[in-house]
């Protein structure tokens, strides 16, 4: 019979509160800090959004003052406020990390809740590199025995998960026991939710679900830490977290094997292009055909993208505002070809409204591919054929730009942060947070980084 003691969720706590700095290799390392990175630029710029700006409005009237920082702004809120400010600013622009096996984007749940709970607890910096690690490596491992079963359930998977992982990191930031951080993922885990109910065009939703599993995340961590018990067979449970949401297939053991090991975390993705990771295969090979000559779109007749069942779903052809492009395969391509690598402003109105994205748009046939190499249901392969004046130009991408197979370098990562935050905050500051990013857990100068996102006016 199964006891307290050997229940995943105490496995896990064990693990967590007896993992020190010195633990952790330097590659983990090293991708723990890119990942705040990549993470940064997303929130700064993020926060300048709409909806960034309405979850914001209100935050002021439902929950007023607090000592943790929200990015991009000169506020501050109660840790639960600024982690629900943060993970939607963070998720907003479609530029997040991702994890491709786990299907799941981490670091907007995973970093908001561990940066919201040091601004309040004044963790140090050694303690916010562990604490973001171990969520990290927690939320690739669920995604990983989760998905696709969750995802064909219905369920979205990273505020499913991401609630665990935020309670996760935050139990570790507040110093919690063994016993506390298992009731704090228990209590997690029985909160967990999230429908993937977005295709039809509220994208809104997407965002905003980061921002609740995050928040509840950090709220279970805090509440475990005052006296409240959660369920602590939350994972292997009959009724619990694994069956609900992946069925008998789930593997709750397979969490926890080789833990401190391997380590999955370094299966994080950047994203180069702010769009979803479906469209990116697509928009790296229309990118490669060209040879530095001018391309009159009008002169195309047709482009043909081959891809997964999976992808070849993002066949929209209406896109009233920039998130349901983001989400267009037809348009991804129409607007690589009109404007080259796409930016946020190639997502927006004045864009949008281009008549030769238009006239593209229609010429674009989207199909499920029959080759192996490119219809493998867990990748993002594609493979785009352009026609023009009767000859055809083709290119295929197995692996987009940014996979742990095809990495983005730290220079690239560096101009990529810069690029969102330079605007937002200015360069010198953008400067500075580079340099504390990379050096964070270091000796030196603790609480620098905690310091410079604290009071960022624009």
């Amino acid at each position: 019979m199964q006891t307290q003691d050997d229940t995943l969720a105490t496995r896990l706590a064990r693990w967590s509160t007896g993992t020190r700095y010195e633990d952790l290799p330097p590659a983990v390392l090293h991708q723990t800090r890119r990942a705040v990175l990549d993470y940064l630029g997303c929130t700064l710029r993020g926060a300048d959004t709409p909806l960034a700006a309405a979850v914001r409005s209100y935050l002021d009237t439902a929950d007023r003052g607090g000592e943790a920082a929200v990015i991009g702004t000169d506020r501050s809120l109660s840790p639960a406020g600024a982690a629900f400010a943060n993970a939607t600013a963070a998720s907003v622009l479609e530029l997040d990390d991702g994890h491709g096996q786990a299907t799941i984007h981490p670091g907007a749940t995973c970093i908001s809740a561990v940066l919201a709970a040091a601004g309040a607890h004044g963790a140090s910096d050694a303690d916010i590199v562990v604490a973001i690690t171990l969520a990290y490596e927690l939320s690739s491992r669920l995604g990983i025995a989760l998905c696709p079963a969750a995802g064909e359930r219905g369920f979205h998977c990273s505020p499913a998960i991401g609630v665990l992982g935020a309670a996760f990191g935050a139990s570790r930031t507040f110093g919690s026991d063994v016993r506390t951080t298992a009731h704090a993922l228990g209590l997690a885990g029985s909160n967990a939710g999230g429908l993937f109910d977005y295709h039809g065009g509220w994208l809104d939703a997407w965002s905003i679900n980061a921002g609740r599993a995050t928040r509840e995340g950090l709220l279970c961590a805090s509440l475990a830490g005052h006296g409240v018990a959660g369920p602590l067979d939350i994972f292997e449970g009959p009724k619990g977290f694994g069956l609900a949401f992946a069925g008998p297939g789930f593997d709750a053991a397979g969490i926890g094997r080789g833990l401190g090991r391997d380590w999955l975390l370094l299966g994080t993705a950047v994203k180069i292009h702010p769009c979803c990771r479906r469209l990116h295969s697509v928009i790296d090979a229309l990118l490669s055909l060209e040879d530095g000559s001018a391309v009159d779109p009008f002169a195309i007749d047709r482009i043909v993208v081959e891809t997964t069942a999976e992808s070849a779903r993002l066949d929209r052809r209406r896109f009233e505002n920039a998130a349901i492009a983001k989400m267009s395969i037809p348009y991804g391509a129409a607007a690589t070809l009109v404007y080259g690598s796409p930016t946020l402003d190639h997502f927006e109105d004045e864009a949008r409204r281009d008549p030769r994205i238009r006239h593209l748009v229609e010429r674009v046939e989207v199909r499920t591919s029959d080759d192996p190499t490119i219809s493998d249901p867990l990748g993002f392969a594609a493979r785009v054929a352009v026609t023009a004046g009767g000859a055809t130009r083709d290119a295929t991408v197995i692996t987009p730009i940014g996979d742990p197979a095809r990495p983005v370098d730290d220079a690239m990562l560096i101009d990529k942060f810069r690029t969102l935050a330079d605007p937002v905050i200015g360069s010198e500051a953008a400067r500075e947070i580079v340099a504390a990013t990379f050096a964070l857990g270091e000796a030196g100068d603790n609480g620098k980084l905690v310091r410079l996102l604290g009071g960022k006016a624009r």
